[in-house]
């Protein structure tokens, strides 16, 4: 089973200083190495992911029948298998006779590297997991442009993420706007010098969405 553990452990997978969790041998995991070391049994419920969106996601799945019994039976693992987990998998070492208690939902009530937190199905966090993997470097960029104006995406929404449109409109990360502004007026000749620059960037910026990143400075994002 796995539970919280004292802030001076070290995770058996990374090094990671303070992981969440423990495995039932005992060994200290983080959310991320969870997934290689097996299945979340009888716990207080999914534990709290600290990847941000962007990160290779997973996701927690659960056999919703348990859940409805009061237990918590789970496991993680990548999204991109989560379609592929059978309930026997989910089951297995739980001590809960899933035939006898007639387990047979699945469902993703936990996420990490998602850019949202709500549940979802299995085939849906599939399709997050295969975007992830189509998006490769690009996958937190592409979750900070889903999420950009407070926006929230639906659980089904993967299937309908234009990445080619996203990669032509993709104009990498920079420390700052003015970086990316200067470098574009150079290249092009954009700026003539004798207009006050601050207004030319300004009105310049208006092309572009301009989101921060989770490693420090923004993502820019043209609209067209």
């Amino acid at each position: 089973m796995y539970d919280h553990v004292a802030p001076t452990i070290f995770c058996a997978g990374c090094g990671r200083a303070n992981p969440l969790l423990r495995t039932s041998d005992g060994l200290p995991v983080c959310v991320e190495c969870a997934p290689r070391v097996g299945s979340v049994r009888d716990t207080a419920g999914p534990p709290p992911g600290h990847r941000t969106p962007g990160s290779a996601p997973t996701v927690f799945v659960e056999c919703t029948r348990c859940r409805g019994d009061g237990r918590t039976v789970g496991m993680w693992c990548p999204a991109a298998s989560a379609e592929h987990v059978t309930v026997d998998d989910v089951h297995r070492g739980s001590g809960v006779d899933w035939r006898r208690q007639r387990c047979g939902t699945l469902r993703c009530t936990g996420a990490a590297g998602l850019p949202f937190t709500g549940e979802l199905s299995t085939a849906e966090a599939g399709c997050w997991g295969r975007l992830a993997a189509e998006a490769g470097e690009l996958w937190a960029a592409m979750c900070a442009w889903m999420t950009a104006d407070g926006r929230t995406p639906a659980a089904d929404e993967a299937v309908r993420v234009d990445i080619d449109g996203f990669r032509d409109r993709y104009c990498g990360s920079w420390d700052s706007f003015d970086d990316f502004a200067y470098r574009m007026a150079r290249r092009y000749n954009l700026f003539d010098g004798a207009s006050d620059w601050a207004r030319w960037r300004d009105a310049f910026r208006t092309d572009y969405l301009v989101i921060p990143a989770d490693s420090g400075g923004y993502h820019v994002i043209s609209r067209d």
